[in-house]
């Protein structure tokens, strides 16, 4: 029977990955395309450079979401149904799964959000620039371009527009890292537990006392039994 200290520490265990999930599920909502730039690049081609491209976000956000069904799915295996070994070592296999993903997740937004960290020291304070089609009819002509608005400035002669590092987006990528980071260790904590304490579910329910679970030895001696009259039955015939 599973001690009451060990339920308690499941339940805990779902209710952390449950929180820490949807952390990771609302940074990834908000880091989603993300702009590097303030504004964003409006060229075609340089506009997904120095973005969160269309791919990366739709990863994250399906990792996100995986991960915050995960703990409804631990809670129903674990503390709502009759144990069965098959649905417990998908969860196992399924927690270890995660584990890995949230490790490479971790290492890939600390390197993005570090990119812009770096990119940002070496700039010193300059920007880009970028000629469009809304700033560059202006020319030369500073007064029109400075009444244009929208960022619009003259560079080099010729009126563009000016664009600066996005901090926001720097601040979105490491809160996607820090949640990854965490969800990572909770979710190999929580494979190493599900392992360890997988014999003490044999014999224990969390709430479903009142279910009594099939005896499988007695299935196989039935099973047995039945071989053993038609074997009788052909070898009277």
């Amino acid at each position: 029977m599973l001690p009451a200290d060990h339920v308690k520490i499941f339940h805990l265990g779902i209710i952390v990955l449950f929180l820490l999930s949807l952390g990771l599920a609302i940074s990834a909502f908000l880091g989603m395309t993300s702009c590097l730039l303030d504004p964003c690049y409006q060229g075609r081609g340089l506009d997904s450079l120095w973005r969160v491209d269309g791919g990366t976000s739709f990863r994250l956000f399906v990792v996100s979401q995986t991960s915050l069904a995960f703990p409804f799915y631990a809670y129903k295996v674990i503390v709502k149904s009759v144990f069965e070994e098959v649905r417990y070592g998908f969860l196992i296999g399924l927690s270890a799964l995660l584990c890995i993903t949230m490790l490479t997740q971790s290492v890939y937004w600390s390197k993005e959000a570090e990119m812009i960290s770096r990119l940002d020291d070496h700039l010193a304070g300059q920007a880009f620039y970028e000629q469009n089609s809304y700033c560059t009819p202006a020319g030369q002509n500073s007064t029109l371009c400075g009444q244009l608005g929208n960022y619009c400035v003259v560079f080099q002669g010729t009126c563009q527009r000016k664009m600066v590092l996005n901090e926001n987006t720097d601040k979105k990528l490491s809160s996607v890292a820090s949640f990854s980071t965490l969800l990572f260790l909770s979710y190999a904590a929580f494979t190493a537990i599900l392992i360890q304490w997988k014999h003490y579910l044999f014999t224990y329910e969390f709430e479903n006392d009142e279910i009594e679970r099939p005896n499988r030895n007695s299935h196989i001696q039935s099973v047995d039994n039945v071989f053993v009259s038609r074997s009788h039955i052909n070898s009277t015939e």
